[in-house]
């Protein structure tokens, strides 16, 4: 199974949990199978952008900036 049949698995199974993908084949992501992704990272990929986009997939997330602290 490749990342696209799991997302797709995924997305019929639970359609409200976030998909994300990682991969180190860079014209995959180009491509229109993309879509419907919550999260598409090429490898190397930048640590704090995935935490950043799984932070942002999280329903009722409290964000708190420097000043509620």
């Amino acid at each position: 199974m490749d990342g696209f049949e799991l997302r797709d698995l995924v997305k019929r199974a639970r359609p409200e949990l976030p998909v994300f993908l990682i991969t180190g084949r860079h014209e995959i992501a180009d491509q229109d199978r993309a879509q419907g992704i919550s999260g598409f990272f090429r490898k190397p990929f930048d640590a704090q952008a995935l935490l950043a986009a799984v932070g942002d997939a999280l329903p009722n997330r409290k964000v708190e900036d420097d000043h509620d602290r």
